[in-house]
């Protein structure tokens, strides 16, 4: 789980920092499978915008669903 703190941030970064913002084989991340939420990207900080956008998924997940098993094995859905 999240500490609420951008732990779940960090993790997406290191999850995705090593993806090319031109890669178009990606999920869409910009939506909320289980409430329809839009999703933005964290700010710009030097990430590509998909790691930026892996870290803002996971945010909204650790606050709107923080029981969902994204945040105990993100890698498994990402």
């Amino acid at each position: 789980m999240t500490d609420g703190s951008g732990h779940a941030s960090r993790i997406a970064q290191q999850l995705a920092m090593w993806e090319d913002e031109d890669d178009d084989q990606h999920d869409d991340l910009t939506t909320c499978p289980v409430c329809d939420a839009s999703i933005d990207p964290d700010p710009p900080d030097g990430f590509t915008w998909y790691a930026r956008q892996v870290a803002g998924y996971l945010d909204h997940f650790s606050e709107a669903h923080p029981d969902h098993p994204i945040l105990e094995a993100p890698e498994g859905y990402l």
